[in-house]
């Protein structure tokens, strides 16, 4: 046998030897178990239920509503000035702290962006408004 055939043979070897030794040495994952109890409390759920209509580029304090029982949000985009443009720096930035402000009031938000208030009324152009998708995507809702 050459060294070549050798080596290679100590590596099959040393390869096998590692594939059933490893999963003897791996440990089964702790298992909890949580035991839930009974309740008739009512508590509001953040997935489902009313929520307000509110203008998410100007939220300053959603502390009532969450104190109402209140857990979402329609949060409207107000960008009726970047119909034709992209959003800018510090629009991006307001729109963040309107995430931030119902994050702290423990609400969620279902995001819109609206471009008018009238029925009818001009729109962004397709390539606009998957633009500002593209702008929205990396925030922290």
């Amino acid at each position: 046998m050459t060294s070549k055939q050798l080596t290679t043979k100590h590596l099959m070897i040393l390869c096998i030897i590692i594939l059933y030794t490893v999963p003897s040495f791996a440990q089964e994952p702790q298992v909890e178990t949580i035991n839930f109890e009974e309740s008739d409390e009512i508590f509001p759920n953040p997935e489902r239920g009313f929520y307000r209509h509110s203008i998410l580029n100007r939220l300053t304090n959603l502390t009532d509503l969450r104190n109402d029982s209140r857990t979402l949000i329609y949060g409207k985009i107000a960008a009726d000035a970047f119909r034709g443009e992209d959003f800018s720096l510090k629009f991006l930035d307001v729109i963040q702290t309107g995430f931030n402000v119902a994050r702290q009031a423990g609400m969620k938000v279902i995001p819109a962006v609206a471009y008018n208030n009238r029925s009818g009324a001009d729109d962004a152009p397709k390539e606009q408004i998957l633009h500002h998708i593209d702008q929205l995507t990396n925030f922290r809702y």
